[in-house]
């Protein structure tokens, strides 16, 4: 009989907690489904509205804008961009940093571990 109370209670619980879930979840779709209609509804008032005086021309200015002013603006940065790096690259002593690197690490500790072994 003591575990029939708990387990009944859990039963309970876990029914309850289900049940709220499950509720609040069709709420919440609810709730997206009515803003997805008033975003649909406002789209479509958008551009049904017979006041909206201008037409495409401000597409084409801001193609021309891009096509003329933005993307050389860009390529002209990207292409400094690389100069750079490969310049920097290029100016590297890679063999000195490596033989200075070779000298300073690994020819250092192998003499003091020939020392260390010589005592």
């Amino acid at each position: 009989m003591p575990r029939i109370v708990p387990l009944l209670s859990g039963l309970a619980l876990a029914a309850a907690v289900t049940y709220k879930f499950r509720n609040d979840l069709v709420k919440d779709q609810g709730d997206i489904k009515s803003r997805l209609n008033e975003a649909k509804s406002t789209l479509e008032r958008a551009v049904t509205e017979e006041s909206y005086t201008r037409g495409p021309s401000y597409l084409n200015d801001s193609q021309k804008y891009v096509s003329h002013r933005l993307v050389p603006s860009v390529k002209d940065t990207w292409n400094s961009q690389i100069m750079n790096a490969s310049q920097s690259i290029v100016k590297v002593d890679i063999g000195s940093k490596v033989q200075d690197c070779w000298n300073r690490y690994v020819v250092e500790n192998v003499k003091e571990a020939i020392n260390n072994n010589k005592k």
